[in-house]
């Protein structure tokens, strides 16, 4: 099955999966691509600070999910 850039692109709530930059600079210049699309900060989140297990990111994501629903 082939995964479109567009889903990597945002996969990591919004931000590039960490493996992006491994997976698609075959394909065309990535670093250079999101190093104009992403703030500094977004670039430090998306690639340079160690990935969230996945344990915790899904924990995280049930908790933003409960905190919506209680506001609505």
């Amino acid at each position: 099955q082939q995964i479109h850039f567009s889903y990597c692109r945002q996969e990591n709530m919004g931000l590039p999966c960490f493996k992006t930059l491994d997976c698609w600079y075959i394909h065309f210049h990535v670093v250079e691509y999101l190093r104009q699309e992403l703030s500094a900060a977004e670039w430090e989140d998306a690639f340079e600070k160690p990935p969230t297990p996945k344990i915790l990111s899904l924990a995280e994501l049930i908790e933003k999910v409960q905190k919506k629903a209680k506001e609505q």
